[in-house]
């Protein structure tokens, strides 16, 4: 990655401005887990284009399709391991009661859908749902931040820096949430957890919610979960 970066022409001392190219929530989701990862690689001067290259097309700003061949710079990552949450990270939040938001789609979160590749249905056991559409406006333009905490002061529950965990599928979908909360919102302890919910059912006695209890019992990986841990 860090050569990646370098070959890019990034450096520490330079303004990177992402711009998702396509007004759809993947190449969204897509630019922003970009900005996560330069994040994690210890770049500070960092922004996005709110709502992308759709917005600066519809503000008929100056375009061009000149190739820019970048010029290769020095680039020493500091690797910042703080933005990332891994499967035993998870297990603790979930005895610790730490918030865990799921930003799937409703649909995935209560089990009445699931992804083609997941044995199991539902969410992480205690997980809060935040579905990322509900972040957008139809364009992909972020809402004002007065109802972005509003959405998610409920999932939040005491401390404003209380550490929190954001998750998806595959941890693609989630940086949406992860970017709202940490660089939107100022939220100090915001972690992706990149496996996502996919690697979380297929590990052994893995602690569900939303599922198909009986088929779960039967694979002994439903956690039943009570009414304490369901925040």
């Amino acid at each position: 990655l860090t050569n990646v970066a370098a070959n890019l022409g990034i450096s520490q001392k330079k303004h990177i401005v992402l711009v998702a190219m396509q007004d759809n929530a993947h190449t969204l989701a897509a630019t922003l887990r970009i900005y996560w990862i330069l994040r994690m690689l210890g770049l500070s001067n960092l922004s996005v284009l709110n709502g992308g290259f759709y917005a600066y097309q519809q503000a008929e700003l100056p375009t061009n399709n000149r190739a820019i061949q970048p010029i290769r710079k020095l680039f020493d990552a500091q690797i910042q391991a703080n933005a990332v949450a891994y499967t035993p990270d998870v297990k603790q939040a979930i005895q610790h009661y730490t918030p865990l938001i799921d930003m799937r789609l409703e649909d995935f979160y209560h089990g009445t859908d699931k992804h083609a590749f997941a044995n199991f249905s539902g969410s992480i056991s205690g997980a809060d749902n935040i579905p990322w559409s509900t972040l957008l406006d139809d364009h992909h333009h972020f809402l004002p931040l007065a109802q972005l905490r509003k959405l998610f002061a409920p999932a939040l529950l005491s401390a404003e820096n209380e550490p929190v965990i954001v998750f998806s599928e595959t941890g693609h979908i989630a940086a949406i949430g992860w970017f709202v909360l940490s660089e939107l919102l100022g939220h100090k302890s915001v972690k992706l957890y990149d496996d996502g919910y996919l690697y979380w059912q297929s590990l052994p006695n893995a602690r569900l919610q939303n599922t198909d209890e009986s088929l779960g019992q039967l694979y002994g990986l439903i956690y039943a979960p009570n009414e304490e841990s369901c925040h």
